[in-house]
């Protein structure tokens, strides 16, 4: 929480998500196994992950269709909580808001300390028209 708001990550849930021993990182040790966890900590290997899904579509797709229904059913859920609350809620989404009209008010502020841009930037998919967006006026004062 943060001034009264609650904030829904989307980063974050995606970290809680793939942690050890959770189902989607079990799920993800499945398709391309032990090679994704550091033999330290044990922990996801992102950047090993990255090396396998962003130079091949169809395992991007993979990846997508193992994070995106977890990611959306917790946020979901977390969005259904703080319904039942007074408190304004904040979705920090890293990769844009594809359906921004299913929100009351989409607003966006510029992260001079984020490499979000950038991110989506190199992403395999922004040369769709979708995630052409570019940075949003804000609408609303946060």
């Amino acid at each position: 929480m943060h001034l009264g708001a609650e904030i829904v990550d989307a980063d974050a849930i995606v970290h809680e998500l793939q942690a050890a021993g959770q189902p989607v990182f079990l799920n993800m040790i499945e398709r391309w196994g032990n090679q994704i966890v550091d033999s330290i900590s044990g922990s996801l290997d992102r950047a090993a992950v990255a090396s396998i899904v962003f130079g091949d579509k169809a395992e991007l797709r993979a990846l997508e269709a193992m994070v995106h229904p977890a990611v959306g059913a917790e946020v979901n859920r977390r969005v259904e909580a703080a319904a039942e609350t007074d408190r304004v809620l904040i979705f920090d989404n890293p990769l844009l808001v594809k359906k921004a009209s299913e929100a009351d008010q989409v607003a966006s502020e510029p992260d001079s300390q984020s490499d979000n841009g950038a991110r989506l930037a190199e992403a395999p998919s922004s040369a769709d028209e979708e995630s052409k967006v570019g940075s949003w006026p804000a609408i609303a004062a946060l």
